[in-house]
């Protein structure tokens, strides 16, 4: 074979591995999802019906969430799981799974929008939820929030393996405002929203000096 033959042929096959790796990204390339949680965790107190009437006692945890794919080919999410402790108490962890996804209703009041159930992910497509988890009054453990430094994980499965395919962790801080809002809410069986804010590097909205504005973000 000549040179010539040989740089023609090495073009070639240079061209086919470009053609067939752009194929692969365009159109063959397995599904990756992925999350991205909102700035907060709402609480409410929470009861169940039962033939008595309302049992009181409950939790329920609203976290908006977007699950995204921008792989070309689709998947699923199949479960979602949101573990909840206080390290100081770490023999009492609330593991908790997606029960129905919500929304608002007037930007007030929270009501069912379905159950919980796998969501399909088409190809370079995303889809928000704000994703339910509730904490029975009936369960034999009941659920106290005090003040201090939380663990939050949020697990999600996209395949049908035992152990999830994403985890993430975040911290929430619950100061004694929010626990004494909480805990009013329990006094006075009402369900009443506390937006908790998530990770210490997610302000709240506040007043800053304009020298802390240049520190922080210029």
């Amino acid at each position: 074979m000549t040179n010539y033959n040989l740089l023609g042929f090495s073009i070639s096959i240079i061209s086919l591995m470009v053609s067939l790796s752009v194929a692969y990204f365009a159109y063959f390339r397995s599904a990756k999802i992925k999350t991205t949680v909102g700035t907060h965790l709402i609480i409410f107190n929470s009861f169940i019906n039962t033939i008595s009437g309302k049992v009181w006692g409950g939790v329920t945890f609203v976290l908006p969430i977007t699950f995204s794919n921008w792989e070309p080919r689709g998947g699923s999410v199949y479960q979602v799981r949101l573990v909840m402790g206080n390290p100081d108490n770490p023999q009492q962890y609330f593991d908790l799974a997606w029960s129905n996804f919500v929304k608002f209703v007037d930007g007030v009041e929270w009501e069912n929008e379905d159950v919980a159930q796998p969501i399909a992910m088409p190809g370079r497509t995303s889809v928000s939820k704000f994703v339910r988890f509730d904490w029975s009054p009936l369960a034999g453990d009941k659920f106290n929030l005090s003040t201090g430094q939380y663990e939050l994980f949020l697990l999600l499965w996209s395949s049908q393996s035992e152990k999830p395919d994403i985890q993430h962790r975040f911290l929430l801080t619950i100061t004694e405002d929010i626990r004494s809002v909480f805990q009013q809410t329990i006094d006075n069986e009402k369900s009443f929203g506390i937006w908790i804010p998530i990770d210490n590097t997610r302000r709240s909205n506040r007043v800053i000096t304009r020298v802390g504005f240049t520190r922080e973000y210029e």
